[in-house]
């Protein structure tokens, strides 16, 4: 366990978690009466990596007649089998030579980017000099599979923010259905599971729509929501589930601050 040490007007305090406002995990107690719960969805619906359709109950055949298909669930696509266990390892035991910052809602995390203010919509450099080098094989294979892909018409994808989350179920870590700053980040936010399979929920701002939830059978798979996922569809990942994301994203906003031959002649070693 992480423990913080702080010093206050006369005690020393230990903080065991990140969790602020409404935010709790089991370190700072579940018994918060504003702590997410995932509420009753009115139905829920699975999604099918191979036909990208939606369907009910729990056995799927593809493209058979219990696909739900008046349910718009398009822009998702996922790739299993991204990285091998060998690439894996690697990037663990990369990720875990840098120190991990306690994070909302019992998380830890990693962020590599400029500094942002989302209130103002203002973007600095801040203190940022580059992608940590160990993501640079991450980036190569995304650009050749998901942009040659039959199914895909992607342009290069130039990150030039990476956020490492670690989702431990000990500490109750989990995240409530958000949108995603689509203003800062664009149409492309990807993500790369590790270390345990998960279930991502996907859910409508109406109580009364259906939840959509999709469960990587493998680790080491890749999740890659185009724009009207993004901003349509609320996401979010349930307590219980052991996960390590890989995130990294650019949108034309960002492009203006930092052009692709800053990007790449930026990379921290």
């Amino acid at each position: 366990m992480c423990l913080i040490l702080f010093q206050t007007s006369s005690v020393n305090r230990i903080q065991l978690c990140g969790c602020k406002g409404v935010r709790s995990c089991t370190l700072c107690g579940d018994a918060k009466s504003t702590a997410y719960e995932i509420p009753l969805p009115v139905f829920t619906l699975n999604f099918c990596k191979v036909c990208d359709h939606v369907f009910s109950g729990t056995t799927h055949a593809c493209c058979r007649p219990e696909c739900v298909k008046d349910v718009k669930f398009d822009g998702v696509f996922i790739l299993t089998d991204f990285v091998n266990e060998e690439e894996e390892s690697f990037l663990l035991n990369a990720i875990d030579q840098n120190p991990w910052v306690l994070s909302q809602s019992g998380r830890r995390k990693q962020d590599y980017g400029p500094k942002v203010n989302f209130k103002r919509r203002r973007v600095t450099y801040g203190r940022f000099t580059g992608l940590p080098a160990y993501c640079r094989f991450l980036v190569d294979r995304i650009n050749q599979t998901l942009g040659n892909h039959p199914r895909l018409q992607h342009p290069a994808f130039y990150p030039v923010e990476l956020c490492n989350l670690e989702y431990n179920p000990d500490r109750g870590a989990c995240i409530v259905p958000h949108l995603d700053d689509v203003w800062l980040w664009g149409d492309r936010l990807i993500t790369l599971n590790l270390c345990s399979s998960t279930v991502l929920t996907f859910s409508l701002p109406d109580n009364e729509s259906p939840q959509v939830a999709d469960e990587f059978k493998k680790v080491r798979s890749i999740l890659d929501p185009e724009h009207d996922v993004q901003v349509c569809w609320g996401f979010s990942a349930v307590r219980k589930s052991l996960i390590l994301l890989v995130a990294s994203s650019i949108s034309q906003f960002l492009l203006l601050l930092f052009p692709p031959d800053i990007i790449e002649s930026h990379e921290t070693v």
